[in-house]
């Protein structure tokens, strides 16, 4: 089983270069990330970064059992 990102979701995602300091903004929804809440955070191959809340995390990826 493979997760995968949804076509759509990578084209809404704001990029952040490397950068000591996160701000804890959603890149999908530009929301506040509580302190309570990990964000799932990727890496693009060029370095770029983006961090997701939950709600969008969850809807900007699908589970693919090819």
């Amino acid at each position: 089983m493979k997760m995968r990102m949804k076509p759509a979701a990578a084209e809404m995602l704001v990029w952040s270069y490397p950068d000591p300091v996160h701000l804890p903004i959603c890149s999908g929804c530009f929301c506040h990330i509580p302190k309570n809440e990990i964000p799932m955070v990727i890496w693009s191959i060029t370095g770029k970064h983006a961090q997701l809340c939950d709600y969008c995390a969850k809807e900007a990826f699908e589970v693919v059992t090819t």
